[in-house]
């Protein structure tokens, strides 16, 4: 009887070795100058893993539910330039993030371009609730998402080049849309579709 006590009793020492071995996921906090609309979106291994969108009149927005580890942040606006940063989040802890996105120059407008288009279901559809994201040489450069209900979308304002566009939707699977040329003062059209899962 007594061996059985021991056992029960090591196996329970295991279990909660175990669970406290587990890591805590922890969160961003993302704060935006100036205030919204804005997207915040976390990447790592070259996959979205967290979104978060800055309202109209709001300051920032909370990235959550984040596995410890180090992450490429980037933070995007109309008529703004984005900003990239690498950010770590700690085991259960929070990390806080200030982005100031720099408003457009005129200059900016004559040297940059954009990618414009809408993302739509295999069913034709509109997706309202996907990300999109700009990619050079591996790096995140930009995000957007859709501005309204008819899947509309802007990627806009950046040095020419060849970028990729990487595309996810709840329900859908993600797709990449590599050797998109952004041509400085023009706008690119791609329109987007998404299968479902």
């Amino acid at each position: 009887m007594r061996r059985t006590a021991l056992t029960a009793s090591a196996a329970l020492m295991l279990l909660t070795v175990c669970v406290l071995a587990q890591a805590a996921p922890g969160r961003i906090e993302v704060h935006v100058s100036p205030s919204g609309p804005a997207v915040a979106v976390l990447m790592a291994g070259g996959q979205i893993k967290a979104v978060g969108a800055v309202a109209e009149g709001q300051r920032g927005c909370l990235l959550e539910n984040i596995a410890a580890g180090k992450y490429t942040l980037v933070v995007s606006a109309s008529a703004r330039v984005s900003v990239i940063r690498t950010v770590t989040v700690p085991d259960g802890g929070e990390t806080e993030v200030g982005v100031e996105l720099r408003k457009l120059t005129g200059d900016d407008y004559k040297t940059r371009g954009r990618i414009v288009g809408f993302v739509k279901g295999a069913n034709g559809k509109p997706i309202a609730n996907a990300t999109l994201v700009l990619v050079k040489d591996r790096s995140p450069v930009g995000a957007a998402r859709p501005g309204n209900a008819t899947g509309v979308y802007e990627l806009e304002w950046y040095p020419p080049g060849s970028y990729k566009v990487i595309v996810e939707a709840p329900g859908y699977k993600s797709k990449a849309y590599p050797r998109q040329q952004i041509t400085a003062g023009a706008a690119k059209r791609l329109d987007v579709t998404l299968q479902a899962k």
